[in-house]
C-alpha cells in the first residue's frame, strides 16, 4: 500500500483504540472528527488542554469529551503517541487490564463505604426501636396483671397512650384519691452509667407506692410527645396539654395532675397536698417558688418545675400552650440567657409578663416544702424519723419531695460535678 493509505489505517486503529477504552458511541464521534480533520495521533501528540478544545470545536459533548481525555491520560503513561497499528493492541489489552483491577478496588471502596455508612446510621436508632418494641410489647401483655395486683390503686398505660384491657380505668377505692393523677416521664432508652437504670427504677417505685398509699391514678409516659422543639423536659408541656383535654379517656374523673420529674422522689409518704383549699380558694396551679423572684425580677431560678400541681381545666391548658409557644429557637435566643431557656424559665417569662392573666390562680407555695434541693438535705436525714437532724431553711421536718437535679444518674455526667458513677460526693 502506498505510505497515505497506510496512514489513514493507522490512524483509524489508533482511533478506534482510544474510543473503546473511553467506551463511547465511536460511529458519531468519527463522523464529528472526520468533519473537523482532528486525527488521533493529534490527540495524543497534543497537551489535555489542547484536546479538550479541539474536541469542543468537533461538536462532542461535554461526558463523552471527559471520558476521551481520561483515556488519553492512559496513552499518554504508556508511551502510546509514538506507537503504530503493530503496538496499539499490545497498548489496548495492556491498559484494559490493569484498568480491571482498578475498577472492582473502587467497587469494593464503594460497597464498604455504603455498608459502613448504614451501620452507623442503624446504630443509633436500631438499640431504641428495639428497646421500644420490646417494652411496647411487655407492657401490653402486663398491664392486666399490674391493674389486678395493686387492685386499681394505679394504672400503667397500655402501649404508652391507650386504655388497660377492658376499655375502661379501674375504680378508685377513695373519693379524694380519685381526683389526682400523678405524671412522669423518663427517656425510653437504657441509661449509661453503670447504675442508672436501678436508680431510675428506684424513683419510679417509690412514685408508685406514695400513688398507690393515696389511691392517685398514675400515668407514665416514655414517648416524645412533640418533636418539634419540645424535647427533654420542654417534653412534659405537650404531655400535660393532651392529658387535661376534655375527651381524654384517661383522665375523666381527674381533677388535678401532679407532674413528677423522673430525678424527684416522695420522701414524706403520709402528706397529702391541701386540694381543699386550693378549690375555696380557686387556684389552678400550685408550684414552689417565691412571688418577688417571679413578678418583679423575673428570676429563672423563683420556681421550680420539677413537681408542680395542675388543675385540670382549659384554663391550665391555655397556660401549658403560652408555655410551649416559647420554645422555638428564637424566641428563646430573645428572652434566656443565649437562649439557653428551658420550660422552667419559660413559665416564669409567661407569669412574669402576663401576671395579671394568671397571678390570681397561682400558688408559689411556701407553706411547706413542695420540692426541695437534694444538696440542702445531704447528711441531714435522721432514718426512720421525721424529723432533720439539722433545720433547713429555719424547718427541721423532712420536705414533700426531694429533687436530685443536676445529678444525670441515667446519663452519667453532671452540670455542677456533684454525681459520678460511684456515687455522689
Amino acid at each position: 500500500l502506498p505510505r497515505p493509505m497506510k496512514s489513514e489505517c493507522d490512524e483509524g486503529l489508533l482511533l478506534d483504540g482510544i474510543l473503546s477504552q473511553a467506551r463511547v458511541d465511536g460511529s458519531e464521534i468519527r463522523r464529528l472528527l472526520s468533519q473537523s480533520h482532528v486525527r488521533a495521533s493529534d490527540l495524543i501528540a497534543e497537551p489535555e488542554h489542547r484536546v479538550e478544545a479541539m474536541l469542543q470545536r468537533a461538536g462532542l459533548v461535554v461526558g463523552d469529551i471527559f471520558k476521551i481525555v481520561r483515556a488519553l491520560r492512559g496513552f499518554h503513561s504508556d508511551g502510546g503517541g509514538g506507537g503504530g497499528a503493530s503496538s496499539q493492541p499490545q497498548g489496548k489489552a495492556a491498559r484494559g487490564s490493569r484498568n480491571q483491577p482498578t475498577m472492582r478496588c473502587g467497587l469494593i471502596v464503594y460497597s464498604t463505604t455504603v455498608l459502613i455508612v448504614t451501620l452507623t446510621i442503624l446504630s443509633f436508632y436500631l438499640p431504641a426501636m428495639i428497646y421500644h418494641v420490646r417494652s411496647t410489647n411487655h407492657r401490653m401483655t402486663r398491664s392486666t396483671t399490674y391493674s389486678t395486683t395493686l387492685h386499681g390503686h394505679y394504672s400503667l398505660p397500655a402501649a404508652l397512650g391507650g386504655l388497660p384491657a377492658g376499655g375502661a380505668m379501674p375504680a378508685p377505692r377513695g373519693p379524694s384519691g380519685a381526683r389526682v393523677m400523678m405524671v412522669t416521664a423518663n427517656q425510653p432508652l437504657p441509661c449509661t452509667t453503670r447504675r442508672g437504670d436501678w436508680i431510675m427504677e428506684l424513683a419510679l417505685r417509690n412514685k408508685l407506692m406514695y400513688a398507690t398509699l393515696h389511691d392517685y391514678k398514675t400515668w407514665w409516659s416514655t414517648e416524645l410527645v412533640s418533636a418539634w422543639d419540645l424535647e427533654a423536659a420542654w417534653n412534659k408541656i405537650p404531655l400535660l396539654y393532651v392529658l387535661m383535654h376534655p375527651e381524654s379517656p384517661v383522665t375523666q374523673g381527674v381533677e388535678w395532675l401532679l407532674w413528677m420529674d423522673d430525678d424527684a422522689i416522695f420522701t414524706d409518704m403520709n402528706f397529702t397536698m391541701p386540694l381543699e383549699q386550693y378549690d375555696r380558694d380557686g387556684i389552678n396551679l400550685v408550684i414552689w417558688g417565691d412571688p418577688q423572684r417571679v413578678y418583679r425580677a423575673n428570676d429563672i431560678q423563683g420556681l421550680n418545675t420539677g413537681v408542680f400541681l395542675l388543675r385540670k381545666c382549659e384554663w391550665s391548658r391555655q397556660l401549658m400552650a403560652e408555655v410551649a409557644a416559647l420554645a422555638t429557637p428564637s424566641i428563646r435566643r430573645q428572652i434566656g440567657n443565649k437562649g439557653r431557656i428551658a420550660e422552667q424559665g419559660a413559665l416564669t417569662w409567661v407569669l412574669h409578663s402576663q401576671a395579671e392573666r394568671w397571678k390570681d390562680r397561682v400558688q408559689l407555695e411556701r407553706n411547706f416544702t413542695l420540692n426541695g434541693n437534694w444538696m440542702d438535705y445531704a447528711k441531714k436525714w435522721v432514718p426512720g424519723k421525721p424529723k432533720l437532724a439539722l433545720p433547713v431553711w429555719g424547718n427541721d421536718a423532712i420536705p414533700f419531695v426531694v429533687q436530685y437535679a443536676g445529678c444525670q444518674m441515667c446519663r452519667g455526667h453532671s452540670e455542677n460535678g456533684s454525681w459520678h458513677d460511684g456515687g455522689g460526693r
